[in-house]
């Protein structure tokens, strides 16, 4: 009796090992559908129709205004960044959507996709804290795009952990940078509509792999918050809607828009 009980408890280890190997190996590509954004593209029937009518349009770009005198809304120039794809004739000025002000303080958000990167370089759970894509924009935009000047310039940020609303996934803990992506939180409190979302890529960034579907002029982008899980990163699509579920941390296809916190000296 002692031995059969001996037995029972041993296939129960062995029966939870394997459920966690499965966990492990099936979860990632339990959502493959979503696993880059023209996949994900293709499932959405609203983008279908609208891809097959080719009707949107380029968003109006707002005034340019100096840091000075910038408040959200406007347009501000700040550093510079290949944008043409034609290196020969050096880096363009960067564009920013001020979004908010706080005494000479400015909350900038790249006005188009500057670049094509991965969330992460593999496909597993992973929070923001702890993915590639942050020291990419911290140590390789932060030094491409400005001069030791203009860094100084720039704050460093508490970057919060906010949670996906939609699903709860955890967001890992807060962090302290200069270099950030927004929130779902964030791109919710800062844009009233899916027009106002709605993201064009530089020559630049497509020429990296940003995904543009047919009839369209405007890119998905990461949001720095979870998916539905937590091999998965929220974004923005293509018609400036929240894609809540995410797409692969690993996706090639989706725009990079930085956010940074400026001083304006005034």
């Amino acid at each position: 009796m002692k031995t059969i009980k001996i037995l029972n408890w041993i296939l129960g280890v062995l029966g939870a090992f394997i459920v966690i190997a499965l966990v492990i190996v099936i979860l990632p590509w339990k959502n493959h559908e979503t696993d880059n954004a023209a996949n994900a593209d293709a499932g959405k029937a609203e983008a279908t129709a609208m891809s097959e009518a080719a009707v949107q349009t380029a968003p109006a770009v707002p005034e340019t205004a100096s840091l000075q005198n910038a408040v959200p809304g406007d347009c501000v120039i700040f550093g510079r960044y290949e944008q043409d794809n034609d290196e020969a004739n050096g880096k363009e000025e960067i564009k920013w959507l001020v979004l908010e002000r706080r005494d000479d303080q400015l909350l900038l958000l790249s006005l188009y996709g500057l670049d094509c990167q991965a969330y992460h370089d593999k496909t597993r759970f992973v929070y923001w804290s702890n993915c590639v894509l942050r020291p990419w924009l911290n140590e390789t935009f932060l030094q491409t795009a400005f001069t030791e000047e203009e860094q100084e310039a720039i704050l460093e940020t508490t970057v919060t952990a906010d949670p996906n609303p939609m699903f709860n996934t955890p967001a890992g803990s807060a962090v302290e940078e200069k270099v950030f992506l927004l929130s779902l939180a964030e791109a919710d409190r800062y844009f009233a509509s899916n027009a106002e979302r709605l993201c064009l890529p530089t020559e630049y960034a497509r020429a990296q792999g940003v995904y543009v579907k047919s009839g369209f002029v405007a890119c998905w982008w990461w949001l720095r918050s979870p998916g539905r899980y937590g091999d998965h990163a929220a974004c923005v699509g293509n018609l400036g809607d929240f894609y809540y579920v995410g797409l692969g941390v690993k996706a090639g296809d989706v725009a990079i828009r930085p956010a940074i916190w400026i001083k304006t000296g005034t």
